[in-house]
């Protein structure tokens, strides 16, 4: 259904679709294929924390979204995934 050939920028773009759709576990199959192919991609890394904390993986998600954060410490959305993670895991604790 995915082409390997698509861009990073299609794959995230695709992965965040089918998060809407609640469909985490193909998203996070996308997600990781995309980090997998280009692991500098920060943005796959910050939707693959999304997706995470949407299947309730919190460490694997607060994982993804530090290294989106450091990856590009200017992608501001890292930073808030990150916050919203930390949130929710003080909140459940």
């Amino acid at each position: 259904m995915y082409s390997p050939y698509w861009s990073a920028e299609a794959q995230v773009n695709t992965a965040q679709v089918l998060q809407e759709m609640s469909r985490f576990g193909e998203a996070r199959e996308l997600l990781e294929t995309c980090i997998g192919r280009t692991p500098e991609h920060a943005e796959a890394h910050r939707s693959l924390a999304e997706c995470l904390h949407a299947m309730g993986k919190d460490d694997e998600a607060l994982a993804a979204a530090s290294r989106a954060v450091a990856l590009d410490p200017k992608l501001a959305a890292a930073f808030l995934t990150r916050a919203g993670i930390l949130e929710s895991m003080m909140r459940d604790s």
